[in-house]
């Protein structure tokens, strides 16, 4: 199938839009990929690669979840009590990194400029309290009718907000970088819009139907 890159215009179409948050409104995806890898600094090399190429390949899953598997790979004894110090580091670590990192270009301006006209939805791997502190700090948050993180899932999540504020399938859509909300679109028939990294341009094999892609957010 073609790839189509679509319109900013084409977006504006629709009344609700689901968003991702890393890689989506931030380019955060590097930065935690950095912080996990500095994590585990005491592991071989080999370990450090296999876990950031992880990361890169699985951005919808939470640092709970990731962390489970990097104890896995590592030579350090896993436990609840340790998964949970580590995932408490990383929040430490990664809250200033994300506030100060870049955003995506354009998404800023079509959040301000739309939200009052489109219903904008936030869902994220990132714990819920920390992306509500970072959208809070942002001053981003008012842009978005609900925002949901980790622990909830992303299907249960997209499911909740269609029900909850009761959204035509048809007039939403989901944008996202990762499998995880792409599964979770399509299991609930949601039309979804891979975001492309504009410096890699690569479009990942899970993506079959390679069709509906976005690379930024400029527009008229």
């Amino acid at each position: 199938m073609i790839n189509k890159t679509l319109n900013i215009s084409q977006i504006k179409n629709y009344n609700a839009i689901i968003w991702d948050f890393d890689g989506v409104i931030k380019d955060s995806v590097e930065i935690k990929g950095d912080i996990f890898r500095d994590l585990f600094l005491d592991q071989d090399f080999s370990v450090q690669e296999r876990i950031v190429k992880h990361h890169h390949n699985n951005g919808g899953l939470s640092r709970v979840q990731k962390l489970k598997i990097y104890f896995d790979w590592s030579n350090h004894e896993s436990s609840n009590s340790k998964i949970k110090y580590y995932a408490s580091k990383f929040s430490k670590l990664v809250f200033k990194k994300v506030i100060n990192s870049e955003y995506i270009p354009g998404i800023l301006d079509y959040l301000k400029t739309n939200y009052t006209r489109q219903q904008f939805f936030l869902v994220t791997g990132t714990p819920e309290e920390e992306i509500i502190k970072i959208t809070k700090k942002l001053k981003i948050y008012n842009y978005f009718r609900k925002i949901i993180g980790y622990p909830k899932k992303k299907q249960d999540a997209f499911e909740y907000i269609i029900k909850k504020y009761n959204l035509d399938l048809g007039n939403v859509i989901v944008i996202g970088d990762s499998y995880s909300e792409y599964n979770a679109a399509k299991n609930l028939g949601l039309k979804f819009i891979l975001k492309i990294d504009e410096k890699k341009s690569k479009i990942p094999k899970w993506y079959i139907e390679r069709d509906l892609i976005i690379k930024d957010f400029f527009g008229e």
